[in-house]
């Protein structure tokens, strides 16, 4: 189940227990997720540290999942995405589309990429936008605009209270991924 260092989607589902008949199904029992608890959790996410590197995987609700190992870099800008994606409530973009069945590699395609909707570009760089406030090349203040030239029209829903919201989760995930020792994860739930 493991899948190679390549993105990989498996289908199937995930055992669960009927409190009726006091024995395991093959049915999926969704939780709710704990940031957005109005929305029944797709997903869940878990970015591990291994050797240096991390594996992103993700399990959807119905028990398929898709992982691929990825370089050093990349946990901050899965990160960023995490949290823009939801405080945004974009349901098309990184996130949205693993749940909704892409592959992590699928998306890693330069022809698929071509083909996404808008606002997985607009996922894109909300998230290159709230690496920069982490590395400095951003300023939180400049976000709005920063995000509108790149997009050519500003983005419906952003103002200054969800670039507090997004930068504050942000740097709080990173914390929580810099404690993470080698061998363990980071585990999220997605919307």
């Amino acid at each position: 189940m493991d899948g190679d260092e390549r993105g990989s989607t498996v289908r199937g589902t995930r055992p669960q227990m009927d409190p009726d008949e006091h024995r395991w199904t093959r049915t999926y029992a969704p939780t709710l997720c704990v940031i957005l608890p109005d929305l029944p959790c797709r997903m869940r996410i878990r970015i591990a540290r291994i050797h240096g590197r991390h594996r992103l995987h993700c399990v959807r609700s119905d028990g398929s999942h898709s992982q691929a190992a990825a370089g050093p870099d990349l946990p901050h800008h899965d990160l960023a995405h995490y949290v823009a994606e939801r405080t945004m409530r974009l349901k098309a973009g990184f996130f949205g589309a693993i749940a909704a069945g892409r592959s992590i590699d699928e998306l890693s395609d330069p022809a698929v990429i071509r083909t996404l909707p808008r606002e997985a570009w607009d996922a894109e760089i909300l998230a290159r936008t709230l690496q920069g406030t982490d590395n400095g090349t951003v300023k939180p203040e400049d976000f709005i605009t920063s995000v509108t030239l790149e997009r050519g029209a500003p983005l419906e829903g952003l103002d200054q209270e969800k670039v507090a919201l997004m930068t504050s989760e942000f740097d709080a995930l990173l914390k929580r991924w810099q404690e993470v020792p080698e061998g363990g994860a980071l585990e999220l739930e997605w919307m």
